[in-house]
């Protein structure tokens, strides 16, 4: 898998990780999407884990259209197979 970040945050304690997403819907359908998501932002994440083993990394995915953000911790994380 390949991809971009599309805004990551350093702060003193943590990373943030933020991906766009332009969708539009319901409360529900962005749970949904986000869920779909949610393995590609995770492996980011471990990604950045690796890169910053001292701190905590946090995702989330942003509905730029919506103005919400789904944080991965309220988020069940599907693995592609």
């Amino acid at each position: 898998m390949g991809g971009i970040a599309d805004l990551v945050i350093e702060t003193d304690h943590e990373i943030i990780l933020i991906d766009y997403k332009t969708f539009i819907g319901d409360s529900a359908q962005m749970q949904w999407k986000a869920k779909t998501f949610s393995g590609q932002l995770k492996l980011y994440m471990d990604i950045l884990q690796q890169g910053f083993p001292g701190k905590k990394v946090r995702g989330g995915i942003y509905f730029v259209m919506k103005g919400v953000v789904f944080w991965m911790e309220d988020v069940v994380v599907e693995m592609a197979n």
